[in-house]
């Protein structure tokens, strides 16, 4: 993790596995919508960014709670042999992104 001072910064862990004729990878991205994750795909590497934006208020009668996160990650993973670049799909599901990639 790495901090700064326009929010915070998380790799997201990602596991891989190969499945029966496809690679399967699963990166956490808990709290992100499909329109808050770029997955890209440049000379084998494949980028997975995103942006998160938390604003959390709670006014009670004796005090106010008022809470920010924000900040942007990155993870860049080199495409295992033998997998096809053309064919690559990802679905976002309970703060999972999961990309599958054929052979």
């Amino acid at each position: 993790c790495r901090s700064d001072a326009r929010g915070w910064r998380l790799a997201p862990v990602v596991e891989g596995v190969d499945c029966h004729g496809e690679y399967r990878g699963a990166a956490e991205v808990p709290g992100l919508a499909p329109g808050d994750v770029d997955i890209t795909l440049h000379d084998g590497i494949l980028t997975i960014r995103g942006e998160k934006s938390e604003e959390r208020r709670e006014e009670k009668a004796d005090y106010l709670l008022s809470e920010r996160r924000y900040g942007s990650f990155h993870r860049s993973i080199p495409l295992p042999a033998g997998a096809d670049p053309e064919g690559i799909s990802a679905a976002l599901s309970r703060g999972v992104l999961t990309i599958f990639l054929s052979r």
